[in-house]
């Protein structure tokens, strides 16, 4: 870590001796269009390449300027960085046998963790970090880009950027894209975010993504923090409390009678029951305080129990994460198809036969008149045998004849689903739907008549 702090401040400390002589400037544009953009300015060169789309230039400051200049008259994207030397190029070798002099004596050491370098583009042992190492850092254009691909060659996924603002976060998913790979990339401080909540979000991230992350830091008190699997997605408006462990449940096994004796005793409108319940030392008077609540509590109590009834009768859609299943899953037995009848030829009825098939099902349709239909004559549909139901009912958004307010699809779906319950079906049914339900603002909402 000593030598570590007297690189940088060395460094530092001797760039400014080039301060007035230089400029750099970030373009928004590959390696190759930055090369064609810098030819014709002397001293102009590549500093870095930071992903397949953003360059550093580096050279003198009227150089530089007409740069920046030429990109943005052809409609590119081009800034100048706030600095007043040029760093990655030439004009380094000015402080060359400065750099030499002051960082002798640095002593180099070797590490478990496997360290990349920009400067090589790949692996490097880190007894190779000595004082001509550090000079080259300073005077060769930084590969970015090519260290991150290396790192991807390699097989890491996870990309962290310990900075206290992100800068290289979009440089590294950008390389990502281009190589038509999937990894995760998290920041973890923010500019005017630089808490510990910001951090915490950033470690969150960073687990999610796989990272191993000591939660004992953050719950101090419990040796074995505790997780809930959620989703990712944000449009399922579900509660995921953390379930009391069964010791907490039978330690509050008596809360819950004394609980039921106090319900108990406002549904009989027992006013004495209920004192007692409440262990109240009041007398009669307090007795007596209670009893124009009773009914109140008891209507509401009522009322309650019904209304939860009642929900418990409803159908409930929820989202729920499924396991990985094998790249080619194989299928067997036969699947009957229901579709609306005219729906024949809809894409999402051959997508759905053909991927069955494909995966070794044996298909076979039912046509169902869905603005007709009626629950007797689905129930007497032979569904023995059967490895599997797709129900496709609801592609059909037309208004049901009867019922303009519903769509015949939906009206068809419920006949459906209560007919085989009546002809005792335990054989899985797969309800699918087309555009009935959005998952962010990248999804487009299509056909809600489907939900």
């Amino acid at each position: 870590l000593h030598d570590a702090a007297r690189i940088v401040a060395i460094r530092s400390n001797a760039l400014r001796q080039l301060a007035g002589h230089g400029a750099m400037a970030s373009l928004g544009v590959g390696r190759e269009q930055a090369a064609e953009l810098v030819d014709g300015h002397p001293g102009v060169g590549i500093a870095g390449v930071n992903s397949p789309n953003s360059t550093v230039i580096s050279g003198p400051p009227a150089g530089v300027a007409a740069v920046v200049a030429d990109a943005e008259a052809r409609g590119l994207r081009a800034r100048t960085i706030d600095v007043d030397y040029a760093s990655h190029g030439p004009q380094v070798d000015e402080i060359a046998g400065l750099l030499t002099e002051r960082l002798g004596g640095i002593r180099p050491v070797d590490t478990d963790v496997a360290f990349y370098s920009t400067v090589t583009a790949g692996r490097l042992e880190t007894t190779g970090l000595d004082t001509a190492y550090w000079i080259a850092n300073l005077r060769r254009p930084i590969r970015f880009a090519d260290t991150v691909e290396a790192l991807l060659a390699d097989g890491y996924r996870l990309f962290i950027e310990a900075s206290p603002h992100p800068v290289l976060n979009l440089g590294i998913q950008e390389t990502v894209d281009h190589l038509g790979l999937t990894a995760a990339v998290v920041p973890t401080l923010r500019r005017d975010h630089g808490g510990l909540a910001q951090f915490t979000h950033s470690a969150a991230l960073a687990f999610m993504a796989g990272a191993d992350v000591d939660w004992r830091r953050w719950f101090p008190t419990d040796p074995t923090p505790r997780t809930v699997d959620l989703p990712t997605y944000p449009f399922q408006h579900r509660h995921y409390w953390l379930r009391r462990s069964p010791a907490a449940t039978a330690a509050g096994g008596g809360h819950d009678a004394a609980e039921a004796r106090l319900w108990q005793a406002i549904e009989d409108l027992d006013v004495e029951a209920l004192a007692e319940s409440l262990e109240l030392d009041g007398g009669p008077e307090a007795v007596e305080t209670l009893e124009p609540a009773l009914p109140v509590l008891s209507a509401w109590r009522r009322r309650h129990r019904e209304q939860s009834a009642i929900d418990s009768w409803r159908y409930r859609v929820t989202w729920e994460y499924r396991a990985d299943t094998p790249e080619t899953p194989e299928l067997r037995g036969d699947w009957l198809l229901f579709v609306p009848a005219g729906h024949d030829d809809h894409p999402a009825v051959a997508a759905t036969a053909d991927a069955l098939r494909e995966h070794g099902a044996t298909v076979r349709t039912h046509t169902v008149e869905t603005g007709r239909v009626r629950r007797e004559s689905l129930a007497s549909v032979d569904t023995s045998g059967l490895a599997g139901i797709v129900n496709l009912l609801a592609l059909d958004e037309a208004p049901h004849p009867d019922h303009p307010a519903v769509p015949a699809g939906l009206a068809a779906t419920t006949a459906l689903i209560q007919a085989l319950n009546d002809n005792g079906t335990t054989t899985p049914v797969h309800t699918l739907t087309q555009g009935a339900v959005s998952t962010g603002s990248t999804d487009p909402l299509t056909h809600p008549l489907q939900a």
